[in-house]
């Protein structure tokens, strides 16, 4: 990850391009960080785990709300696009 472009960014695996990306590179977690976890008391990880699932389950939501065909915006474009040659015919 090059981290020296002026906005530096954290660019995400390439998944759907590249089939299978994370068999091919294993998900691993940084010595300083397998180092902070173990290093948390029992509460404080059990919290911190409760944030973080928190969090995935609202990005599920988000992604499912925003993934739904009739809130789609293409969606409804190609309904109003139907509609109007309707009209126009």
């Amino acid at each position: 990850v090059d981290l020296t472009g002026p906005e530096k960014q954290f660019m995400l695996p390439t998944c759907f391009n590249a089939s299978g990306f994370f068999e091919k590179y294993p998900p691993a977690v940084a010595d300083v960080e397998n180092s902070t976890i173990l290093n948390m008391g029992a509460e404080s990880r059990g919290n911190q785990l409760v944030r973080d699932t928190a969090a995935v389950i609202r990005l599920l939501e988000t992604a499912l709300v925003l993934n739904d065909e009739k809130d789609c915006s293409a969606a409804e474009l190609e309904k109003l696009k139907a509609r109007n040659e309707k009209l126009v015919a």
